[in-house]
């Protein structure tokens, strides 16, 4: 029923143990000689759209996953559910997912595949669902029992720990998945969470000297899942400064140049954030002309109009279309391949918003014509996303607040968090923002409450969300009479914004000022 070919049946059970140990670049490429062997391997097929996430190469996943569909009638019943909720999951329709994996459980509770998938569900949604990452716990330990070597669950698990604070249970797990295979091509990864987790600097510089001598992908990713599970950017800084060192690419430099600036911001140190966009656009244009717009549109960032002006004046001289895409097959480095065009007019326009000065030809009229050309598929629901954006923005800058939740609750997308978590545009994170804004000074506070909670565990870039998110989390769960969390989220924003840039003292004081009425009461 999967397959009549025994060459492609040994190459699958090859890469399926691959994948189980972790060794995840090796298993996809299992993968790929098994559909070559017989191009109808439709398990083959899905197992191969797995692999190539978890090896951050999110171009290979929804190829794959048509293909699995195009040759589903070799599936058996209960695959074909699989295969359903991997869809879902790409149409980045979560609850859908969840749904299906909970009623594949239903029926049967040791499939650690339906488990594992669930996890990457509950783990990487949270900035659609409102939910922590904590809430992926049930999922990982649901499927160990039936597999314990499966170091997928291990994974989610120790980052879940990780997030909650417990050091000594990342300890313990991060030794069981170096005991599984601790040649595992992402093992430093674990080992590096773990020294944070511990406070152990010793340990963590001795890694990070290890870390010189891995793939690009590979430090993204160590950083990016140090920046999901601690609230201090440090670490994370630390580890993509590996990725600026001159002996990288310059594809790679840029990039590390350019997630640092996101991370300073997350700090408040706004002018060093600045900065190190600078440093990333003497190496690529797109670094710094895709991110300092954001980062100067922050309503927590001083407004320099000349400045803003200035970088408007670089964006209309930037020919786009001329950039040459990545060849880089991970996401960090080619999620905004073919798209430059459409960023960058969409770009002109915000700032043209918040300079208030009315496009030249009617509303949009940029965007709109950079939309156009784009083909179907995940990049022109991007460009319709990014039209509601537009407007939404205009909308709360004109105070019309329940104009950008009509606008926002209309908005369609067709895309996974494997897109979001490499771009602030997929990601929606400056929406997601102004949603929660809105609805606060609606006075709909309950729901802000939610759409506050998405910053943290899904970029990058929502990092630099952070510290004002948790204050007004804080203000919420304080009129609630929830001080106990109000107080948390007050000093989190004392913590994070302790060097902050004197711009931002004044939420920082107040955070002090709360925190002592607090202590007060």
């Amino acid at each position: 029923m999967t397959t009549d070919s025994l060459p492609a049946l040994r190459t699958y059970l090859r890469a399926e143990s691959e994948l189980r140990r972790g060794e995840f670049t090796r298993a996809l490429e299992s993968y790929q000689e098994t559909v070559a062997l017989d191009p109808e391997f439709a398990l083959a097929w899905y197992r191969l759209s797995v692999a190539a996430e978890w090896s951050a190469q999110n171009d290979l996943v929804g190829p794959a996953v048509a293909k699995a569909l195009e040759f589903q009638d070799r599936l058996s019943e209960h695959d074909r559910h699989l295969l359903e909720a991997r869809l879902a999951n790409r149409r980045g329709d979560p609850l859908r997912a969840e749904d299906i994996y909970r009623s594949i459980l239903g029926r049967y509770p040791d499939d650690v595949e339906a488990w594992v998938q669930l996890s990457e569900i509950l783990s990487h949604y949270n900035y659609m669902t409102g939910r922590s990452m904590t809430a992926a716990r049930e999922a990982p330990e649901g499927g160990l029992p039936s597999e314990p070597a499966c170091i997928g669950a291990w994974w989610h698990l120790a980052r879940v720990a990780a997030v909650e604070g417990d050091a000594a249970e990342v300890d313990a797990i991060v030794e069981r998945i170096l005991e599984l295979n601790p040649e595992g091509e992402r093992a430093l990864e674990m080992e590096i969470l773990r020294a944070v987790a511990l406070g152990d600097d010793a340990e963590l510089a001795a890694l990070l000297r290890q870390l010189e001598s891995v793939e690009d992908h590979v430090i993204s990713l160590t950083a990016w899942g140090l920046a999901m599970t601690q609230t201090d950017p440090s670490s994370a800084i630390r580890v993509l400064e590996v990725l600026t060192r001159p002996s990288r690419s310059d594809e790679a430099r840029a990039l590390g140049f350019e997630t640092l600036g996101w991370l300073h911001a997350a700090a408040g140190r706004l002018e060093v954030a600045l900065d190190e966009l600078r440093r990333a656009g003497e190496i690529s244009t797109p670094r710094r002309l895709e991110s300092e717009p954001l980062i100067r549109l922050l309503p927590w960032v001083p407004f320099h109009e000349e400045r803003v002006r200035r970088l408007r004046r670089e964006l209309l001289d930037w020919d786009a279309g001329a950039e040459r895409p990545s060849t880089n097959p991970t996401n960090f480095f080619r999620q905004h391949n073919g798209i430059h065009e459409l960023l960058r007019a969409y770009l002109i326009e915000m700032l043209d918003a918040r300079l208030g000065d009315a496009p030249a030809t009617g509303e949009a009229s940029r965007l709109s014509a950079a939309v156009a050309r784009l083909p179907d598929g995940i990049e022109k629901s991007l460009g319709g996303f990014l039209q509601d954006s537009l407007r939404a923005y205009r909308a709360f800058l004109a105070g019309a607040m329940e104009s950008v939740l009509r606008i926002h609750a209309a908005a369609q997308f067709s895309w996974a968090y494997q897109d979001a978590y490499a771009s602030p545009f997929y990601g929606m994170t400056f929406d997601r923002w102004l949603r929660a804004e809105a609805l606060r000074e609606s006075g709909r506070t309950d729901e802000a409450l939610v759409w506050y909670s998405t910053f943290g565990e899904i970029s990058f870039h929502d990092e630099a969300f952070l510290g004002p998110a948790s204050f007004r989390r804080a203000e919420i769960l304080q009129r609630r009479g929830e001080t106990a969390e109000a107080a948390r989220y007050y000093r989190l924003v004392t913590e994070l914004w302790s060097e902050a840039d004197a711009a931002l003292e004044p939420w920082v004081e107040a955070s002090r000022e709360e925190l002592e009425r607090l202590a007060g009461d």
